[in-house]
């Protein structure tokens, strides 16, 4: 700002003094290097301004002090895989398959203690954060996708979600009463109808990450999109591996199917 780009010597003629002689004057290595960039500002100006009225610039790409000096503000792209952490897409592929089993259990199983004031006083230990199961299963992986991925928005709606859910536990133990089979049907509503809307909370979660990472098997949150007979089933091969010698089995007897070999099956659509 305030220099004559021409007094730079960016015109690119033979400079003259007054009486027609030939300028000629030390230069010193930096002089020609502040030259060289403030001559370069136009031009980039001129490119980015064209470039820009139709398409974006990726985070990465915004040359950012040239950018500034000229004045122009391009319009960012959205995220993409490029602009991600180097450790996010690791991170990813650790808590992928946790996170899908944890979001079916939150819809599905989840979902049939919502509608059972008898199962409402269990509803803070089975997803609330701090809860063994949950914070290991969902918590710890959500929230290592969080500082990963270092995204604003992620950050935002994983929070959003939190709240959803302990306002879904709460909810749930305080229209309890002393005798769950007195509730009526307005809190049973009120209660199915939070939990749906954690499981969207959720889907948002998952969309985001989707968004961002492009996963070859999206997160999904959803009663639709994911099989609920399938997943009772993998529920019932869990149980069975447990009393066959715990959930950590990873052996195949008998045609019983354990471990992470077990998760696998299920991840892949399979019984």
């Amino acid at each position: 700002p305030g220099h004559d780009l021409r007094s730079e010597g960016c015109s690119g003629g033979r400079r003259t003094t007054r009486e027609g002689r030939p300028l000629v004057r030390s230069i010193s290595p930096f002089t020609t290097m502040r030259q060289s960039w403030l001559c370069m500002i136009p031009a980039v100006a001129a490119a980015l301004s064209t470039h820009t009225k139709q398409h974006c610039i990726s985070r990465r790409g915004l040359a950012g002090a040239v950018v500034a000096a000229a004045g122009i503000v391009p319009k960012p792209c959205a995220a993409s895989v490029d602009d991600l952490p180097p450790d996010a897409l690791k991170a990813l592929a650790r808590y992928q398959g946790t996170l899908q089993i944890a979001a079916d259990t939150f819809v599905f199983g989840i979902g049939e203690q919502a509608k059972d004031p008898k199962q409402w006083d269990a509803l803070p230990r089975a997803i609330a954060p701090g809860a063994q199961a949950a914070e290991r299963t969902l918590w710890a992986p959500l929230n290592g996708l969080s500082l990963t991925f270092l995204d604003d928005e992620l950050v935002d709606r994983v929070r959003t979600f939190e709240l959803a859910v302990k306002d879904l536990a709460s909810t749930a133990v305080n229209s309890r009463g002393a005798d769950p089979s007195q509730v009526n049907a307005k809190a049973i509503a009120r209660v199915t109808k939070l939990h749906a809307e954690c499981v969207a909370g959720l889907d948002k979660v998952f969309k985001r990450v989707n968004a961002l990472a492009a996963p070859d098997r999206p997160l999904v949150a959803s009663a639709t999109a994911r099989s609920g007979a399938l997943y009772t089933d993998y529920v019932k091969n869990v149980a069975q591996c447990q009393q066959a010698g715990g959930p950590m089995v990873s052996v195949q007897t008998g045609g019983l199917v354990c471990g992470p070999a077990l998760e696998a099956q299920y991840l892949a659509g399979q019984r």
